[in-house]
């Protein structure tokens, strides 16, 4: 297995479902006079299978952009430049860098109340895509506006970063959702190299079309790899199918002209984890503890991932991050 040091101008850039992405961008060089061994040498980006490492220090990037902590993040583990682009609240939309030979896009949703809120924002309808290339490709309208918003900002700073570099992209909820839909355009419209995507409790984003053309375009494996979806036990986000008729009820295990992509990543419980299992269909929605919507945080994903580590992997890669700025809503 190849290993890989993320070091000196790793990029890594978050984009967000707001309407204040061209704001403002700056970028900050790094304190090189005490800087400490880099957490992020170990990540796989030729892997072509799961590999755990790689998916919990891009968990622990989602986190640290979900939090507000990116920059401090990057600058502790040898970035030396960041670019941020804040929105009214202060928060983070926009982080960039990256090495000679890699660029990391992470990219994070809008926030939501509830899942129920969610819920009605993922019933709001398909969009014909064919503009982005693929013949009835239909994608989750808000979405596709969400990326039409950024594509502009997105591929000026992917040509500032230069061509023929491996990218790989994540993104936690309506984030993993928009990771899958810049995965495909990026490469179907022969922007880049898509190398990879981890997604953390990602809902389904695009019709049947969609998904078969993203595996072409991305040329993935029979199991789905190299595009991971992973999903906690207790998630009843990724688990959703919004269904051809508007319902307020929500329903898991209906007709849908949605499908999932990609390689499933299951997290138990009660920790480890399986490979393409089959426990995601028609599941009962009413099994789920609808008002509790912590096994759907970030922080759960990560914490479920750094469980799964091996004991050396834990002792060399960065400690769970923790929200310190405390709960100002539920991220989906």
């Amino acid at each position: 297995m190849n290993r890989f040091e993320l070091c000196v101008g790793l990029w890594v850039i978050a984009v967000s479902v707001t309407s204040v992405w061209a704001r403002d961008s700056r970028v900050t060089d790094a304190d090189n006079d005490s800087k400490k061994p880099s957490h992020f040498s170990v990540f796989d980006r030729k892997a072509d299978h799961f590999n755990m490492r790689a998916a919990y220090l891009s968990a622990v990037a989602t986190m640290a952009v979900s939090m507000g902590a990116g920059k401090d993040l990057l600058a502790e583990n040898d970035f030396d430049q960041v670019v941020e682009i804040e929105n009214e609240n202060g928060d983070p939309t926009l982080l960039m860098a990256a090495n000679e030979t890699m660029i990391l896009i992470v990219l994070t949703g809008e926030q939501f109340s509830s899942v129920n809120t969610l819920w009605k924002y993922m019933q709001m309808g398909l969009e014909d895509v064919s503009r982005w290339g693929g013949e009835d490709v239909k994608v989750h309208s808000e979405c596709a506006s969400a990326i039409d918003a950024v594509w502009d900002d997105l591929t000026k700073h992917l040509g500032r970063l230069g061509n023929g570099k491996e990218v790989w992209l994540a993104g936690h909820g309506i984030g993993g959702s928009l990771a899958l839909l810049t995965g495909y355009r990026l490469a179907v419209e022969e922007v880049a190299r898509v190398s990879g995507i981890f997604t953390f409790g990602q809902p389904k984003v695009g019709n049947a079309i969609f998904s078969q053309h993203l595996k072409e375009v991305l040329n993935l494996n029979k199991d789905g790899s190299p595009v991971y979806r992973v999903v906690h036990s207790g998630d009843i986000v990724p688990r959703l199918k919004p269904p051809y008729v508007f319902s307020r009820t929500l329903v898991t295990d209906t007709l849908s002209p949605y499908a999932a992509i990609g390689s499933l990543v299951y997290l138990y419980r009660d920790g480890g984890y399986e490979i393409n299992p089959d426990h995601l269909e028609n599941i009962d929605a009413n099994i789920f503890e609808l008002k509790d919507f912590d096994n759907h945080s970030m922080y759960v994903y990560q914490n479920s991932l750094y469980e799964c580590l091996a004991e050396d992997d834990q002792q060399q890669l960065p400690s769970p991050l923790r929200n310190a700025r405390g709960k100002r809503g539920v991220r989906y």
